[in-house]
């Protein structure tokens, strides 16, 4: 099966597109995961102290007023978004 030129130039494009998106959200997401489990505050502190920052975390009640907030307020607004989203005409070019 013979490749044609223009699928060649379509992934030379393609190919680094894919290259940095995937660094800079899968790169970070990856990094940042990695520091919720070492001792870092401000500026990145290598040292691996495991699940501390989650039980820390999960022991405050801040944690879950606010994550309990989350569904309260997505709750009531993702509802009334969708809503107003079906009820709107669809945009036309007159």
């Amino acid at each position: 099966m013979r490749i044609s030129a223009n699928r060649i130039k379509a992934w030379l494009v393609l190919v680094p597109c894919i290259v940095v998106v995937f660094y800079f959200i899968w790169g970070f997401a990856a990094y940042t995961a990695y520091l919720s489990v070492t001792k870092s505050t401000f500026l990145p502190d290598h040292e691996f102290i495991g699940a501390a920052n989650y039980r820390v975390l999960f022991d405050h009640h801040r944690w879950w007023v606010a994550y309990s907030n989350m569904f309260v307020f997505g709750g009531c607004t993702s509802p009334a978004a969708l809503r107003s989203a079906s009820a709107s005409p669809s945009s036309s070019i007159a």
